[in-house]
């Protein structure tokens, strides 16, 4: 995330559209897992577009209750310490009832093949676009611009072919892709 351009935050900015590192998982129809951590173009209508500074935020969208938030402190020198030092204290009073955390290693039937996983996308241009792709054109499309950037917003949902597809189309104005939340 530290690798994003200040320009690319701007100029998302002027459309209340933040760029947060986001980690997201959704579980497919035929119960295999999609899995990614990386940076987002969070629209304003997202809670999480609203979670700033230390504040971390966890967004689920169950099918009972629908769309829950989680939010609070969890970043930054004193929470980290707190939860470390709790940690400490949880071990030492109950070291024999301590149950031990590990990761097993994912079968490849356990993981959905990111390829095929549908999002939309922010497309980030130097200049303005001469040939937008039919992808990134249409009813609901966010155009963004400014000082020589400019941005598309998809309305439709973009498999990562599809996201590869426009950003050849885009040819060497396409600085970047940001998946859209």
């Amino acid at each position: 995330i530290r690798d994003i351009p200040a320009e690319d935050v701007s100029l998302l900015a002027e459309a209340g559209v933040s760029v947060k590192l986001v980690a997201y998982a959704e579980k497919e129809p035929d119960g295999t897992i999609y899995a990614s951590v990386g940076p987002s173009a969070v629209m304003p209508t997202c809670p999480l577009c609203h979670v700033d500074g230390v504040f971390n935020g966890v967004l689920i969208d169950g099918n009972v209750l629908g769309e829950t938030m989680f939010y609070g402190r969890g970043a930054g020198k004193l929470p980290t310490a707190s939860a470390v030092v709790s940690d400490i204290i949880d071990a030492a009073e109950r070291p024999v009832t301590a149950q031990r955390l590990e990761w097993k290693k994912a079968t490849p039937c356990d993981i959905a093949d990111g390829t095929l996983f549908r999002a939309r996308r922010c497309f980030i241009l130097s200049g303005e676009p001469t040939d937008i792709p039919e992808v990134c054109a249409g009813e609901g499309v966010v155009s963004i611009g400014g000082e020589g950037r400019s941005a598309i917003i998809t309305s439709a949902e973009l498999t990562d072919d599809e996201a590869m597809f426009a950003t050849a189309r885009l040819g060497e104005s396409c600085l970047r892709v940001y998946r859209v939340i």
